[in-house]
């Protein structure tokens, strides 16, 4: 088994070109790069490679994801492997313990649930853009009202339809087994008829990644207008997932945050995505958290500099002043931005530039 630190070390070092171009030869364009795609064939470069972010996308066949995925995909190796290949590039050690039977098998349990939330990804994805579900339709409509529509794809940015079993019946034909959709969480049996139900259902979906970019959870947000519902509902934990331990964004914005030696830090998960599209990439979220002292060791490594940027209403301060006093506590270096009253960073910017 990989120690956690290596990892760290090797996500925190590898750079998304130099990584690449041992597989594709890319041509720099100004702060990004283009490419051949090679996971299909084309004759004109549509593969984008973005070193500020440490992620690409192919805008012909729709493959994107970081370095990590890149190399897995390509080579076809496990998350292990990977990490010792992309480790031996940069001459970092790897040292490895013998795994227990009980540590075998729960790390291939977590591989088999992250591969089912890559599943639940590319499901909801898909009935984001199912115009036949009038529901998903006016999802679309409000999201990209807010985001852009290269930000919902990027951001693997989905909709579960109000259907009680859509998701589990969809997992059950690709061959999962009922045990580890249940463990999912995606996926729940009903005590009175005995039947599996989704656990999301008629909500617009975020899926949450961990430091590396791999999907370990997801969020949904009740449609407009839908005032009996809870705005946003989490994924339950599991033994796999922790959110006190998750900074929504953190994949895409490390790289920018160690570079610019600041971090944002905002409430919700599309102000995270409206930040970035304004070029604000080092900007994370907690994860349907308050700020925590796990989160926050994410973070130190990366920058002492943390500003606070909370929705402009009494509770969005009182949040902030909390979180001021954790990161004030050891050591780190607190700012503040305050925002219009009744606006969020989305709603703010946007009104920005509406105006």
């Amino acid at each position: 088994m990989i120690p956690k630190d290596t990892i760290d070390q090797v996500i925190h070092t590898l750079q998304i070109e130099d990584v690449l171009s041992d597989f594709i030869k890319i041509t720099r364009k100004g702060s990004i790069y283009s490419a051949l795609c090679p996971f299909h064939n084309e004759k004109t470069p549509s593969f984008v490679v973005y070193p500020a972010t440490n992620t690409y996308k192919c805008f012909g066949c729709g493959q994107a994801g970081d370095a990590i995925q890149f190399v897995r995909k390509h080579k076809d190796l496990s998350f292990p492997e990977t990490i010792k290949y992309i480790a031996s590039k940069y001459q970092i050690p790897v040292p490895e313990r013998q795994r227990t039977d009980e540590e075998i098998e729960r790390d291939q349990k977590a591989e088999q649930i992250k591969a089912i939330y890559e599943l639940a990804a590319d499901f909801y994805v898909e009935q984001l853009n199912d115009t036949n579900l009038p529901a998903a339709v006016d999802a679309r409509i409000y999201i990209t009202s807010r985001l852009s529509d290269e930000a919902v794809t990027n951001w693997k940015i989905g909709f579960a339809s109000a259907e009680w079993g859509s998701f589990a019946k969809f997992a059950l034909q690709k061959g999962w087994p009922e045990s580890l959709l249940i463990e999912s969480k995606l996926v729940k049996r009903s005590d009175k008829t005995n039947s599996l139900f989704d656990f999301f259902r008629e909500r617009i979906i975020f899926p949450i990644t961990d430091k590396a970019g791999r999907i370990t959870s997801f969020a949904g947000r009740v449609l407009p207008g839908e005032n009996q519902q809870v705005k946003y509902l989490n994924l339950p934990e599991n033994d796999h997932y922790h959110k006190k331990e998750i900074l929504y964004g953190l994949s895409k914005a490390s790289r920018e945050i160690k570079s610019h030696g600041n971090v944002f830090l905002v409430e919700g998960y599309t102000d995270v995505i409206r930040m970035h599209e304004l070029g604000f990439i080092n900007t994370v979220a907690a994860s349907g958290t308050a700020f925590t002292t796990e989160q926050l060791s994410l973070l130190s490594p990366l920058t002492k500099k943390i500003t606070l940027l909370g929705d402009g209403d009494n509770a969005g301060l009182n949040a902030m002043l909390k979180s001021g006093k954790r990161i004030a506590e050891p050591r780190m270096h607190p700012y503040g931005v305050f925002l219009p009253k009744k606006k969020n960073p989305t709603d703010a910017f946007t009104a920005t530039e509406q105006a």
